[in-house]
């Protein structure tokens, strides 16, 4: 198979991935935001019919907003890490795959997924708090284990890091064929 087969089917694979990103990007945003929205604003009977909320109590605006700030952090936070998947993918697909530039968008996809997942679990942390505040007696804030977000912010950290190493190594590389 010669190398540009192959090097067309990369840029045949990128683009796909970007489609399939893209369109996985606009049904979250649309729907995590349409969520969100329902439960804060649109749909206040949702609110007390949460297991965590007493029935009869009177939600006031503050909790709402809180609600949807806090969780509008997470979804703007998701989406950044798409838009960098996508940057990441089309740097793949106009054919700079051993390049700084690639080697940067994976750190910054790396970073953006972490910083996603910690806001994730400190958010998560505070939702009872937030859910419960109109409540006679309001849960505290606390942190729950999700093993998902944990494994996940282990692998963001990894993609991190390989574009870190990445981006050394294609500098040494460039420094070095400057000698020869």
């Amino acid at each position: 198979m010669t190398t540009g087969r192959n090097f067309m089917r990369v840029q045949t694979g990128a683009l796909i991935l970007m489609i399939v990103v893209a369109a996985e990007m606009i049904r979250y945003l649309i729907t995590s935001l349409n969520r969100a929205l329902n439960f804060s604003f649109w749909e206040p009977r949702m609110w007390n019919t949460h297991h965590l909320v007493d029935p009869n109590t009177v939600v006031e605006m503050g909790p709402r907003i809180g609600y949807f700030t806090v969780w509008s952090t997470v979804i703007l936070l998701s989406t950044l890490a798409f838009l960098a998947a996508l940057q990441l993918l089309n740097n793949v697909r106009r054919g700079k795959i051993y390049h700084p530039k690639t080697a940067a968008y994976v750190s910054r996809l790396g970073l953006i997924l972490a910083i996603a997942m910690i806001a994730d679990q400190i958010f998560h942390s505070i939702d009872s708090w937030l859910l419960t505040r109109s409540n006679s007696e309001p849960l505290g804030i606390h942190w729950g284990y999700d093993p998902s977000d944990i494994k996940t912010l282990i692998m963001a950290t990894i993609l991190f890091l390989f574009g870190w190493v990445m981006r050394q190594g294609i500098v040494i590389d460039r420094e070095n064929s400057e000698f020869v």
